[in-house]
């Protein structure tokens, strides 16, 4: 195993980020409208444990804090072009690889607090896809009882209304943000494992409608629903999956069912009648009703489940990410993925994919023992109805 030693790094980044913080993050702050209570760390080295609501939610928690913090970042992150580049030149962040034993990662957070420097990890992996926490590991609370370090947990809401995962233009509202609880290393030591990861679910959690329906906050914006299809695959109205479509601020199915989004985040009927007035108790009902709709094909191994074509594959190799073709055609069977572009024709079984996630607005990634392909789209599509096809078809929780 590697020798690691990241304080060079560190000075640099601790000075850099400071001038950064003053100069840059405390006026980002201010024009995006971020709302927190000041608050002092007890501790000088913790675990930051934090929801995702905004891409730059280490900003304003590093502005808030007035601390440097070494975040940990998804590998796509960093493979980002210049923002990618910025991110590892001025954070030097811990790089989770997801085609890489999480050792490795748990191994670079251990030393970090070593050094005496606090590090972030935003629990959910990733932004919220519908408005709702996501799912957070168990092996977070293993991660946190093996660093035996003080924990901060941080919520904040209000980012998936000003910048949801599926839109093409954000809006603007504010954002609010704070310290849930700061615990310190004698007192997690006294805690079980479950009662760690039952204390950061209950800390990060947050349901953005709910919070609306306390206290309505506006998200003003441009063309509010476009390409929410990429979220909503599935029609609560006629049952039918791809068969929904977005333009402005409206959401309509080819069956005549349309609703429009307004500024406070939730669908407003448009004369057909509404069955959901927002993306998160739609998406819940829609997982249950396509792992249905997926059941009967279990004795059709001929018709594809899902189809879609004008797709841009980029294999993934070493860090860097390499377009090969935008003309693949992505085909999801009960018992297999296809993938094909002219000339080439991948096939593999359920059981042989590692991993398919859903990681930026359009990008699917697609993991095997030999291959790692970053897939995205020409067109709007769904890359969660895939994601959950295959959780169900390999037996893993929806989440």
């Amino acid at each position: 195993m590697r020798s690691y030693d990241p304080r060079p790094h560190f000075w640099r980044n601790k000075v850099g980020m400071s001038v950064i913080l003053t100069v840059i993050g405390l006026p980002v702050v201010k024009i995006r409208h971020y709302h927190y209570e000041p608050y002092k760390p007890k501790h000088k080295t913790f675990l930051l444990i934090a929801n995702h609501s905004d891409i730059l939610d280490p900003d304003y928690e590093m502005v808030h804090l007035r601390r440097y913090i070494r975040y940990v970042a998804s590998d796509h992150v960093v493979r980002q072009g210049l923002f990618g580049k910025l991110v590892q030149l001025f954070g030097t962040p811990i790089v989770k690889h997801r085609d890489r034993p999480s050792e490795e990662l748990t191994r670079d957070i251990r030393e970090t607090l070593a050094h005496g420097v606090p590090v972030g990890l935003h629990a959910e992996g990733g932004t919220s896809l519908n408005g709702e926490s996501r799912y957070i590991s168990p092996n977070t609370a293993k991660l946190i009882k093996d660093a035996d370090c003080a924990v901060i947990t941080y919520r904040m809401y209000g980012g998936y209304l000003r910048s949801p995962r599926w839109a093409v233009r954000h809006r603007k509202g504010p954002l609010y943000g704070g310290v849930v609880r700061e615990y310190s290393r004698e007192e997690l030591r006294e805690m079980t494992e479950e009662q760690v990861y039952e204390a950061i679910c209950r800390d990060l959690y947050v349901n953005v409608y709910d919070e609306q329906r306390k206290a309505t906050q506006s998200y003003v914006g441009e063309n509010l629903a476009e390409h929410c299809e990429i979220i909503l695959y599935l029609c609560p109205k006629c049952g039918k999956v791809e068969t929904l479509h977005s333009m402005g601020d409206y959401l309509f199915c080819d069956c005549g069912y349309k609703l429009k989004m307004e500024a406070d985040g939730f669908f407003h009927d448009c004369g057909a009648g509404i069955v959901y007035d927002n993306i998160r108790d739609w998406d819940v009902w829609q997982k249950q009703a396509l792992r249905d709709y997926v059941s009967c094909f279990s004795k059709n191994f001929t018709d594809p489940i899902f189809r879609d074509g004008r797709q841009i594959i980029r294999r993934v190799e070493r860090d860097t990410k390499r377009t090969v073709t935008d003309e693949g055609v992505l085909e999801l069977y009960y018992d297999r993925v296809e993938l094909h572009w002219p000339g080439t024709d991948l096939v593999w079984a359920m059981g042989d994919i590692q991993k398919l996630d859903y990681v930026s607005r359009q990008s699917l990634l697609l993991i095997t023992e030999d291959s790692y392909f970053d897939i995205g789209s020409a067109v709007p599509r769904s890359p969660t109805k895939y994601v959950e096809a295959w959780r169900f078809l390999t037996g893993r929780e929806s989440y």
